[in-house]
């Protein structure tokens, strides 16, 4: 009887250990690792001044492995200028004359009170500074 037992025990253990084994060869073979393919973004873009108007500035990655600093307006509300899509802009007079004096008599009309900020504060309009500060004053008009 005991030798009936003690055989049971050890085939018992056998089996456990070749069981444990199997479970051991089995996580080996799928523990192969997993490829991710990983992507370079191209473009990055982030918000300078919110409100009525945004402003916001994106890089964009050229054919080479430069980006390309792009800054863009867009306005808040459905029935402003050019349908609420942005528009592209440059840093300088000939932009800010195209945004502020063009699109609706809203932004039109507070052309001369821009002017005088600019001129009070000494605000460039070849710096994004400059255009940021501008652009959240005119939102707090």
């Amino acid at each position: 009887m005991k030798r009936l037992l003690l055989l049971l025990m050890a085939t018992a253990i056998w089996f456990a250990g070749d069981a444990q084994a199997k479970t051991n060869a089995t996580r080996a073979a799928s523990a192969t690792p997993k490829i991710i393919p990983t992507t370079t973004p191209t473009s990055f873009e982030t918000n300078l001044a919110q409100g009525k108007i945004n402003l916001t500035k994106a890089f964009k990655k050229t054919d080479g492995s430069q980006f390309l600093v792009v800054y863009s307006i867009s306005y808040a509300t459905a029935r402003a200028a050019n349908n609420r899509k942005s528009m592209e802009i440059k840093l300088d007079q000939t932009s800010f004359d195209a945004i502020f004096s063009a699109p609706s008599s809203e932004m039109s009309g507070k052309t001369g009170q821009l002017n005088k900020y600019i001129l009070d504060h000494k605000i460039s309009l070849t710096e994004e500074k400059g255009w940021t500060d501008l652009i959240n004053y005119y939102n707090g008009l």
